[in-house]
């Protein structure tokens, strides 16, 4: 049976193993390690921190991603996608291990994410420990008979697409796709070849790690905080020019938002949001509240979706709420207001920044608009959710 531990506590738990394995060793001969586990399952975070423990016997990583034979050859094997086990040459993979296991100095080849193609090769020199990092470290037999120890990496499905959401997308991302990308990759190849191909082969593991995603940690990475205070209250266009001398855009707009769940984990202060607005799926992720600011968090831009996109949020999401409001935005400066009408709870001015420095202006804009009004840092679905209780003011 693997012994299982939370990823928190692995690698007090792999890091004596390691060195057990380590002592048994003859000089020269490094301990192979095998990580294996989905896309965005937490493989990369447990291989730096079991580096940072072992920095007195440094550890050479052996990419299984650089194996991968690329769009071309790939085109013309008829892979269907990057997250099938053909898209790779694992026994080439082996083939090098094989070597490193004895020490053995050699080259590996590169590989380009944006491109999708190997770009040459670059030198591997095993240190004591060489962990072979990669989705099917533990598939290829060569590969498991070579592993002194073998791991395995777990995470839930809303774990991993965020992950990976926040790796690879934008121009500083990994493989610099768009948001809308990197979600329809993940949802139609990479979430079911994870189920085909990759978490069958945690039955070979020695370890398995339970990657939970923290949102008070990872959501960080989500995008710029964003600084979000509301009272009740409408006005009209003619007042709200008058009064902050905001400007109208457009015209009004209706958003049905539906607020979904992961099964197996609880959000501890996020939103995850669908909303369909002028026929658009459009999905926004906002992390927990900051301690030191109401009414801050980090969050993404609202990223378009496929028109049948809510399919994929059905199986592995339980939903929370669903309700409809009525938006007009004006902007005021480099400030965004938005006067809304929001099914069960009411009209509300809404103001925004993506800067902190803005804060007592939007709480100036407030007092002005809705002057006999506590301001309020909840969202809108946080205000649903607690309807009938006293709201949170600042």
């Amino acid at each position: 049976m693997p012994i299982s531990v939370r990823s928190a506590e692995a690698p007090d738990t792999i890091v004596p193993l390691l060195q057990d394995l380590r002592a048994k060793k003859a000089p020269g001969k490094p301990v192979i390690v095998a990580v294996a586990g989905g896309s965005g399952d937490g493989k990369g975070h447990l291989i730096e921190r079991l580096a940072e423990r072992l920095a007195a016997d440094p550890v050479s990583v052996m990419p299984l991603d650089n194996y991968y034979v690329g769009r071309a050859r790939m085109r013309d094997g008829g892979v269907p996608h990057f997250d099938h086990p053909d898209a790779l040459d694992l026994g080439l993979a082996a083939e090098h291990l094989a070597r490193a296991r004895v020490g053995e100095t050699l080259k590996i080849p590169t590989y380009d994410f944006p491109s999708g193609e190997r770009v040459g090769e670059e030198d591997f020199l095993p240190a004591g420990v060489v962990l072979v990092d990669g989705l099917f470290a533990l598939r290829h037999p060569d590969l498991l008979a070579l592993a002194d120890l073998k791991i395995f990496v777990r995470s839930d499905h809303d774990s991993s697409m965020l992950r990976r959401l926040f790796r690879d997308a934008g121009p500083e991302g990994r493989t610099q796709q768009s948001s809308r990308e990197v979600l329809e990759q993940y949802f139609t190849t990479v979430w079911p070849a994870k189920k085909a191909f990759i978490d069958p082969t945690a039955a070979a593991a020695d370890v398995i790690v339970e990657s939970q995603y923290d949102p008070a940690v990872e959501s960080k990475r989500a995008g710029p905080v964003q600084y979000q205070l509301k009272a009740r209250g409408w006005r009209s266009g003619d007042q709200m020019a008058s009064f902050c001398k905001a400007v109208r855009l457009g015209s009004n707009v209706t958003q049905l938002d539906r607020f979904v769940q992961p099964r197996l984990r609880d959000f501890r202060g996020e939103i995850l949001r669908l909303r369909m607005e002028n026929g658009e799926v459009l999905l926004t992720y906002k992390g927990p509240f900051l301690a030191a600011t109401p009414g801050a968090r980090p969050a993404t831009s609202p990223i378009s979706l496929p028109a049948d996109a809510m399919k994929w949020f059905v199986d592995d999401y339980t939903p929370l709420a669903t309700f409809k409001k009525v938006r007009t935005f004006f902007q005021a400066d480099d400030i965004l207001i938005a006067r809304d009408e929001v099914e069960g709870l009411g009209k509300f001015i809404d103001v925004r920044s993506t800067s902190e420095k803005r804060i007592p202006k939007m709480r100036k804009i407030l007092e002005k608009l809705c002057p006999k009004e506590p301001i309020l840092t909840q969202s809108y679905f946080e205000l649903w959710k607690d309807r009938g209780s006293s709201s949170k003011s600042v």
